[in-house]
This record gives C-alpha cells, structure tokens and sequence, in this order.
C-alpha cells in the first residue's frame, strides 16, 4: 500500500489541521509566536514545570477543558498550590505551548471528595478488558480481551490546538500508520476522542480524511455515553478529575495491544519511537518488562 503524505493537497479550513499540516510538511513557523490569555483553577501540581489546570474557554483558541500546562519555569509553580484561580499566559511555540507568565487571582475551596471508585488501571503484562468501541464508518471495534488483532489505542480530541499533545500525537500515528503499511499484519490503530459531545462519529470521520488516516489501518472511536468514556479513561491509566460531573483529563497516553489483549507497553508521552511501535505491533516484541525501562510515571516515561 503506497503511503500518503500528510501534506495537504487541498485547502484547509480547520486552524488545528492547518497546523498540523504546517508542521508535517515542515513549513515556516510565524516569527513572532502568538499568545493567549487563560484563566483558570489550578486541581494539581505533579511537577514543579507543570500545572493541571480547569481552563476556561480561551477565545479563537481553544474551549474550556482540563488539561496540563507546561511553564516556561519552574519557579512560576513556587506559591501555586490547588484551589488557585489563576490568570496567565499562553505562548504558541513550534516545539509546543507554555505559560511564562503567571499570577494567583483567587482560591476556591476543593470540591468534596468523590465517593466515584475509580475502575484499576491495566498495567503491562495484563489482559485488557474486552470493550467496545464505536468508530468511524459504522462498525464497532473490539480492544483488549478476544479482540484477536494487535491494537494501539490512544485518546485526542480534534479542538486540541497545542503542538506538543493531539497535533503531535496525530504526527506519531500518520509515521505508524505508514510503517504497518509495509508490513502484512492486520494490526490497526484506534484513537478515541475524549470529547465525545463535540466529536460525533460524523465529525470524527472528517477529521480522519484531513489528516489521511487510512480506515483500513486506522479508525477514530467515541464512546456511546459518559460512564463508558470514564470507565475506558480510567482503564487506559487517564487522570478522571471529579466534580459535578467526571471529567477526563486532556492527556497523552497509548497503549500497544496484542492479539489476546495483553497490554504490551504503556507510553506516556509523544516522544515514542514510531518504528519500535510498529515492531510491537507486529512482533509482540520487545515486551517493556524484557528491557530496563522507565518505572510507570504520570509524565514520562514507559511502561
């Protein structure tokens, strides 16, 4: 099967997929970076350089959502702690987003605790549980347990505008994508979106012809209601932030399946290697536990 490039033939009209086209190609990049203004409640602080942040819709950029934040530097973390109202602001560079300015406006009261129990995480070398996932073109796909193809599942949503998670993680899967390509295994790729009341199936399946997603190899899935998007959220080792109503945190994560459902390795982040993905997929090897890897860690890391 010949591969595609991803460099668009037509015009684009969505500013995300322009971007991402931009990038692919590697075309120029504006000399002066833009920049947003973003408010928001602080929920946690896993490292000095990063914040998980409930934004509010920032205008022409993107909408409300629960997502990490990287800073410029670590010192803008130093008297930010949960329940802070923030305002900020958001630089747009080529290798990905970050805050470099900062300030505290407010605190807010954490919510109560949840009395929601989360579903564990699969880790490497367990059999993930048999779900099914709607996707694009009408069918339903099974992941995990008597799926019977090898699988790599990971989560966006087609609004996300930050170079360095959904824009990035659709780059890794277009150079899978066109490695499986080469190869005669059925292994195929399922991204599910974690904005399922924006991304309808119909929706989604316009954004797979943007970005040449070969439905052969690659589909996008939604969840047919909440509880399910939660369930496979926590599942896949996603961060579920409580409140009035559950909601996933906007965030990295893929997971390379086997045939039976074994969960092969877990990636935390884009800079995975796209042929080792494809040896994975293709081979069942390497098994992260065959190497001296990362440990499993929120933000970075393998396993």
């Amino acid at each position: 099967m010949a591969h595609r490039s991803p460099c668009p033939r037509r015009a684009i009209r969505s500013p995300v997929l322009a971007a991402l086209a931009l990038a692919a190609c590697g075309w120029g990049a504006p000399a002066t970076p833009p920049t947003y203004d973003v408010e928001g409640t602080v929920l946690s602080v896993p490292t000095p350089d990063r914040l998980i942040v409930d934004h509010e819709a920032i205008p022409g950029f993107m909408d409300a959502m629960v997502m990490p934040f990287d800073l410029a530097e670590p010192s803008l973390s130093r008297d930010v702690r949960p329940g802070d109202r923030i305002a900020a602001r958001l630089v747009i560079r080529p290798e990905g987003a970050v805050v470099d300015q900062l300030r505290v406006t407010g605190h807010e009261d954490p919510p109560a605790p949840s009395t929601r129990k989360p579903l564990p995480t699969i880790l490497t070398t367990d059999v993930f549980p048999s779900t099914d996932v709607p996707v694009t073109g009408g069918e339903t796909w099974t992941i995990g347990d008597g799926a019977g193809v090898p699988t790599l599942l990971t989560f966006l949503y087609t609004r996300c505008p930050l170079p360095q998670f959904c824009p990035a993680t659709v780059l890794k899967l277009q150079e899978i994508q066109a490695g499986l390509a080469r190869t005669d295994t059925p292994a195929r790729i399922l991204a599910v979106t974690i904005d399922p009341e924006r991304d309808t199936l119909a929706h989604l399946a316009t954004y797979g012809e943007g970005v040449n997603a070969d439905p052969v190899r690659w589909r996008f899935g939604r969840m047919p209601d909440p509880a399910s998007l939660i369930a496979l959220a926590d599942r896949a080792g996603l961060e579920v932030h409580d409140g009035p109503a559950a909601t996933v945190e906007h965030n990295t994560r893929y997971l390379v399946l086997t045939a039976e459902g074994v969960v092969l390795q877990r990636y935390f982040d884009n800079d995975l290697d796209p042929a080792r993905v494809v040896r994975q997929l293709t081979t069942g090897r390497p098994r992260h536990d065959e190497e001296r890897d990362d440990p499993i860690f929120p933000y970075g890391g393998a396993r």
